[in-house]
C-alpha cells in the first residue's frame, strides 16, 4: 500500500511565515520550563529508572559498593576487562590493570595488592539465591534514593542542546542553506517525545511495559542458551561457561531471527512506514531518507538502506548523507538486546531507555544531517512514502532460519571485534604507559630489594614489573610488609588500595613517606660500620601514572560530557566512555559502563546510556562503504567522502538525544 501526500514538494505546504520563529521561541520556552521545573520539583526519582523510592538503603543496595579494589575496568586502567571481573587473576591481556596478573599465592587469602572485588560484571551477575529478596527498582549498586539533579546540571543540558546544534552548524557545508524550520520541528519532536516518556505517567508506563517486554524476550533467549549449554549432570550452565560471550552473543541471534519473522508478517513495514510518514510530513524531509532513518531504529546501518535501495543510486548528496548519519546515530534491535543483557543487572530499566534513545535519535540524525549538508537539489521522493520490500522467504520457518543465520554471523563478528579491539587497546596502552612502567618498575625493585634484605618475601605476582604486573600495587604490598617487619603502624586508609589509579599512587606515596620517616635518615658510612647498599637503605622514589588511551580520550571528550549535563565529578569517566565508543565501538564502551556503574551517579549513567546508543565509530565507516556502496556502486566514491562527516554527525545526534534526556531526567 502506498501513502501519497496530495502535494509533491514540501515548499507547497501552507505554512505561516512566522512558524520558524514561533518554533524557535517554543524550544527556548521549553528549556526555561525545564529549568524552572528542576528548581521547583525535587527530583528524587529521576526518569523511568526510579519510579519508586526504596524504603531503606538495604533495599536499593543491590551490591556492595565499597569494594576493596576497583573493577578491572577502572578508567585509568589501561585495558577494560570484558570477561572475568570477579576473578582473582585478571587476564594477561590487561597489562595495566590495577592488580597483578598472575595467580594468587594463597587462594583463600587475597594479597594486599589484589583484594577480591565485590562488584560483579554485567556478564557475570551473581545468582540470586533468595527468592524473597527485594526486586531492584532503581539504578542499582548503591542507594540512589537521595540523589537529585542540580539546577546547574539542568542548565548545562539545556545549553548543550543549542551548543551541539551550533557545532553542527559550524561544520555545515552550506550554512546559508540550512532550513531552520526543519531543525526546529525535529528538535521539538525529540523534546516532546522525551517529555512524554520521562515526565508523564502514561509515557513512563508504556516504556516500563516495553522494558519488561524486552526482559521477557531475553528470558526466552536464556531458555535457548540453557538448552544448548546446560550440563547433563547438573542441569545448569556450568560456572566456567558464565562469561561475556554466553551473556551478550545469544541475544543477537534470537533478536535477529525475531525481527526477520516480524518483517515476514509485515509488522515492521507498517511501523516503519507510519513513523516515516509522520517525520516527512512535519519535518519536510524526503520519503526515502525518512524511511531509512526510521528503519535504522530496528535494523542495522546496512540493512536499513535496503528499504530504499531503488533510490540510492539517484539520491541527492544530502539524502545520501542523511541515510548514512541515520545509521551512525542509532543501533540495531539485535545488538540493543545485548546492551540490555550487559546493563540490566546494574540498570534495571535500561531496555526502555535504549528504545527511547534509538527512537529519539532518528529525528536527531535528520536534523544534524540537514544542518551539516543542507538540501540544495530536488529529491525524487519528496512528498511521498513508498516502501516495497519483496518477500524472499518461503514461509515463516524459512524467515526465522534466515534471521538466525544472519544473527550468528553478526554475533561472530561482534565476538571477533571485541577480541581484536580489546587486545589492540591493551597493546596501545602498554606502549603509552611504558615510560611510567619503567619508572615504577625501578621504584618497586628498590623497595623489594630492601624488603628481601630485611627478611621479607617477594610476591610471585610481581615478578614481571616491566610487562604485566601492576607495579603500583606491588610497591604498596611490599611497603605494607616492610611496615609489618619494622612494627610501623599503618593507618586504615593506607592499608588497602581503593579508588582509581591516581588514588592508588597517592596512597602508596603517603605510605612510602610514612615508612621512610619512621625508619629515619640514611646514616653516612663510617669505618666502624659496613657500607650501606640500596638493599640495606630505603630511599623515597617516585611513582608515575600510566598513560592510557582511555585517559587521552577522557581529556578530549570531557567538554562534550560537560555540555550534556554530566556532573563535573563524573565527566572524566563518561568522557572516556564516549571516546571508547568513537575510537573502538559502542560494545566496548557499554561493557566498560557496566563495570563502573558503582562509580557514577544515576544521572551520569542515564546520560551515558543515551550518548553511547549509536554505531558512530571509525569501523562503521568501512561497513557503510561496503554495504551501501554495494547497493549503488556509482555512489561508492560519494559514500567514502562523506564517511568521516557522517560519523561526526551521528555522534552529535546521539549527544543531542542524551542532552535532552539529561534536561528532563
Amino acid at each position: 500500500m502506498k501513502f501519497d501526500l496530495p502535494f509533491k514538494n514540501f515548499k507547497y505546504i501552507p505554512v505561516p511565515k512566522l512558524l520558524p520563529k514561533i518554533l524557535a521561541w517554543t524550544i527556548m520556552a521549553f528549556g526555561a520550563f525545564v529549568i524552572i521545573l528542576g528548581a521547583i520539583v525535587r527530583d528524587d526519582t529521576p526518569a523511568m529508572a526510579q519510579t519508586q523510592a526504596a524504603p531503606d538503603a538495604q533495599n536499593t543496595q543491590i551490591v556492595q559498593t565499597e569494594s576493596n579494589t576497583p573493577s578491572t575496568a577502572q578508567p585509568e586502567s589501561n585495558t577494560p576487562s570484558t570477561a572475568q571481573p570477579e576473578s582473582n587473576t585478571p587476564s594477561a591481556a590487561q597489562p595495566d590493570s590495577n592488580t597483578p596478573n598472575t595467580a594468587q599465592p594463597e587462594p583463600n587469602t587475597p594479597s594486599t595488592a589484589q583484594p577480591e572485588s565485590n562488584t560483579p560484571s554485567a556478564a557475570q551477575p551473581e545468582p540470586n539465591t533468595n527468592t524473597d529478596a527485594p526486586k531492584p527498582n532503581a539504578i542499582a549498586l548503591k542507594d540512589r534514593s537521595k540523589e537529585s539533579t542540580s539546577l546547574f546540571s539542568r542548565i548545562m543540558s539545556v545549553t548543550g542542546i543549542f551548543a551541539f546544534i551550533g557545532i553542527a552548524w559550524l561544520l555545515s557545508s552550506h550554512r546559508k542553506k540550512v532550513l531552520w524550520k526543519l531543525v526546529a520541528v525535529g528538535t521539538t519532536m525529540q523534546l516532546l517525545f522525551a517529555l512524554f516518556i520521562l515526565r508523564t505517567s502514561v509515557g513512563m508506563a508504556i516504556f516500563a511495559f516495553l522494558n519488561d517486554a524486552v526482559n521477557v524476550l531475553l528470558g526466552f533467549t536464556n531458555a535457548g542458551t540453557s538448552f544448548l549449554f546446560s550440563s547433563y549432570v547438573t542441569g545448569q550452565i556450568e560456572p566456567g561457561l558464565v562469561n561475556t560471550a554466553m551473556s551478550i552473543l545469544p541475544p543477537i541471534i534470537f533478536f535477529s531471527s525475531l525481527m526477520t519473522v516480524l518483517y515476514y508478517f509485515g509488522v515492521m513495514q507498517w511501523i516503519v512506514r507510519g513513523m516515516a510518514y509522520v517525520m516527512m510530513k512535519f519535518m519536510g524531509t524526503s520519503g526515502s531518507e525518512s524511511l531509512s532513518s526510521v528503519a535504522n531504529i530496528f535494523v542495522g546501518m546496512t540493512e536499513a538502506p535496503l528499504v530504499v535501495k531503488p533510490y540510492v543510486a539517484t539520491m541527492t548528496r544530502s539524502e545520501l548523507f542523511a541515510i548514512m548519519t541515520g545509521g551512525m546515530a542509532t543501533v540495531a534491535g539485535g545488538v540493543m538486546a545485548s546492551y540490555v543483557a550487559m546493563l540490566q543487572p546494574f540498570f534495571p530499566d535500561i531496555a526502555g531507555h535504549l528504545i527511547a534513545a534509538s527512537v529519539m535519535s532518528a529525528p536527531a540524525s535528520l536534523v544534524v544531517a540537514k544542518i551539516m549538508i543542507p538540501e540544495t537539489e530536488t529529491s525524487e521522493t519528496m512528498g511521498k512514502v513508498k516502501l516495497d520490500m519483496p518477500k524472499t522467504d518461503a514461509n515463516v520457518i524459512d524467515a526465522a532460519a534466515r534471521g538466525a543465520g544472519e544473527g550468528l554471523q553478526l554475533a561472530l563478528n561482534v565476538a571477533a571485534m571485541l577480541l581484536a579491539f580489546v587486545a589492540i587497546i591493551a597493546l596501545i596502552n602498554f606502549i603509552l604507559g611504558l615510560p611510567g612502567r619503567i619508572v615504577n618498575a625501578n621504584t618497586y625493585e628498590h623497595v623489594n630489594a630492601y624488603l628481601v634484605a630485611n627478611g621479607g618475601t617477594e610476591d610471585p605476582n610481581c615478578n614481571a614489573p616491566y610487562s604485566t604486573s601492576d607495579t603500583v600495587a606491588c610497591t604498596h604490598q611490599a611497603l605494607v610488609q616492610i611496615a609489618t617487619l619494622k612494627h610501623i603502624p599503618v593507618p586504615q586508609n593506607l592499608a588497602t588500595l581503593q579508588g582509581d589509579q591516581g588514588k592508588h599512587i597517592d596512597q602508596t606515596d603517603a605510605l612510602y613517606t610514612l615508612i621512610t620517616d619512621a625508619i629515619g635518615p640514611i646514616q653516612a658510612d663510617t669505618p666502624d660500620a659496613p657500607a650501606q647498599t640500596p638493599e640495606t637503605q630505603l630511599q623515597q622514589k617516585s611513582l608515575w601514572p600510566l598513560l592510557s588511551l582511555q585517559t587521552i580520550l577522557g581529556w578530549l571528550f570531557f567538554p562534550f560530557a560537560f555540555l550534556m549535563g554530566v556532573p563535573v565529578s563524573d565527566c572524566f569517566l563518561v568522557a572516556q566512555l564516549l571516546g571508547e565508543k568513537m575510537a573502538v565501538n559502542e560494545f566496548v564502551a557499554y561493557l566498560h559502563l557496566a563495570q563502573i556503574t558503582d562509580q557514577l551517579s544515576s544521572r551520569s549513567i542515564l546520560i551515558a546510556s543515551y550518548a553511547l546508543c549509536g554505531f558512530a565509530n571509525f569501523g562503521s565507516i568501512a561497513i557503510q562503504i561496503g554495504g551501501i556502496g554495494g547497493m549503488a556502486p556509482n555512489r561508492r566514491a560519494d559514500i567514502a567522502k562523506l564517511g568521516i562527516r557522517s560519523m561526526i554527525a551521528g555522534t552529535i545526534a546521539a549527544f543531542i538525544t542524551a542532552t535532552i534526556a539529561g534536561a528532563l531526567a
